[in-house]
């Protein structure tokens, strides 16, 4: 892979993190736990093949530290705003 192609998806994964971290927040605000639970994993389904990790090869302490790193770097390329709406309301 290509160094231009590696930051285009270096920067593609960022931006999914960043817009999934903004969901997260708004529904954790909401008092949705279901959807901050779907988050939770989309988030590490995100930094998993963002570093090319499989789940049954990598141990617990491989996956957090990566998930703390790639939320660090996608927030340090900005920040994304998500609302979310109630429909039950």
């Amino acid at each position: 892979m290509g160094v231009e192609t590696r930051w285009n998806d270096d920067e593609s994964y960022a931006r999914l993190h960043r817009l999934l971290s903004a969901a997260q927040e708004e529904a954790r605000m909401l008092g949705l736990k279901n959807v901050v639970h779907l988050s939770n994993m989309a988030l590490m389904q995100t930094v998993m093949d963002w570093e090319g990790l499989a789940l049954e090869n990598n141990v617990d302490a491989k996956l957090n530290a990566a998930m703390h790193e790639k939320a660090r770097l996608s927030q340090e390329r900005g920040r994304a705003a998500i609302k979310i709406i109630r429909q039950d309301a």
